[in-house]
C-alpha cells in the first residue's frame, strides 16, 4: 500500500518501472488503496484485487474497468489471490458470491471462483462448493489448482490449510499444514521443477 513513488507525485497503490521512470496507473474504477494481487492479462492487460473493494478491477493499458463483482453478506469480500488456468483466471479470498461487475448473476461460491471471458462459475462441488475459509494463495501445476489458506474443507473433502482442484473433484495434499487462526500458508512461490513451494506462518 503506498500513494507516492520517486518523484512523480500521488499515486495509488500501483506503478509501473519501465526503466527509467515510474508511471501511475490512475483513472476512474481504479483499484483501492491496498492491492494484493496483480495477474498480467494477454496485449498489456492487467487483472487487479485487494482491499476495500468489492470487485476485480481490469488495466487495458490506457482505463480501468470493474471486471467481477463478490460478494460477502454484510462484510467487506476479499481478493487475495489470482492465478491463470488455461484460459480461465482462478480468484481466491473471502467471498460468498461471485457476479458481473454490475452485482448481476450472483451465485454462491465459497471463496473461489473462476472467470472465463466474462462468465462466471464457482470451483468445486459437494459441501459448499469451495473451501470453508478465506484462500490466501492460488496456483495452477500441469492443470491443476491448488490453494492455501485458513480452512479445512474443500468441497466435502477434510483437508489442512492446503488442496488440491483437477477441475473434477477437491483433493488433500500430502496430510496439509498447520491449521488454526493466523496460521496459514500466506504465498505460493513459482513452480520449481513443477514442485509446489509453500511460504508462510505454517
Amino acid at each position: 500500500s503506498f500513494d507516492r513513488s520517486g518523484a512523480i507525485g500521488a499515486l495509488r497503490a500501483i506503478a509501473r518501472w519501465d526503466g527509467a521512470n515510474w508511471n501511475g496507473l490512475r483513472g476512474t474504477n481504479e483499484p483501492p488503496n491496498t492491492v494484493l494481487t496483480i495477474l498480467p492479462q494477454a496485449e498489456g492487460r492487467l487483472l487487479v484485487g485487494g482491499l476495500g473493494t468489492s470487485h476485480l478491477h481490469l488495466w487495458n493499458g490506457a482505463s480501468w474497468s470493474l471486471a467481477l463483482g463478490l460478494q460477502r453478506g454484510g462484510a467487506t469480500p476479499l481478493a487475495h489471490a489470482l492465478a491463470q488456468r488455461a484460459s480461465t483466471v482462478v480468484v481466491g479470498g473471502s467471498f460468498q458470491d461471485v457476479s458481473a461487475a454490475d452485482f448481476s448473476g450472483a451465485q454462491p461460491a465459497a471463496n473461489i471462483a473462476e472467470w472465463t471471458a466474462g462468465q462466471i462459475m464457482a470451483v468445486g462441488t459437494g459441501l459448499g462448493t469451495g473451501v470453508n475459509g478465506p484462500i490466501s494463495a492460488v496456483a495452477v501445476i500441469g492443470g491443476d489448482v491448488y490453494v492455501a489458506g485458513a480452512f479445512n474443507r474443500a468441497g466435502s473433502t477434510a483437508v489442512r490449510s492446503i488442496a488440491r482442484w483437477n477441475g473434477s473433484t477437491w483433493a488433500d495434499v500430502g496430510g496439509g499444514l498447520s491449521y488454526g487462526p493466523g496460521n496459514a500458508a500466506s504465498v505460493f512461490g513459482p513452480a520449481y521443477a513443477n514442485t509446489l513451494l509453500v511460504q508462510g506462518d505454517t
